[in-house]
């Protein structure tokens, strides 16, 4: 399970995705969660299942260009 907070001192992470990677040796591949976190305690929280391999993890903003918006009429 990760944890880490909605806010911290007035900055959300609502726009961020959670990564994880087995190597941190160049060139690092990182994969991107398609879980969806859920708000436990003013903590985001992901359950992810146990592996045999290490993992790294790391929260990226993600960004979007106006091409990749959808639009929800």
């Amino acid at each position: 399970m990760l944890t880490w907070p909605v806010s911290v001192a007035g900055f959300g992470y609502s726009g961020f995705a959670l990564q994880s990677t087995t190597n941190l040796n160049p060139p690092v591949v990182w994969n991107t969660f398609l879980t969806f976190s859920t708000i436990v305690n003013g903590q985001f929280v992901v359950t992810n299942s146990m592996s045999g391999a290490q993992q790294f993890f790391r929260l990226k903003l993600v960004v979007y260009t106006p091409q990749e918006q959808v639009s929800h009429y």
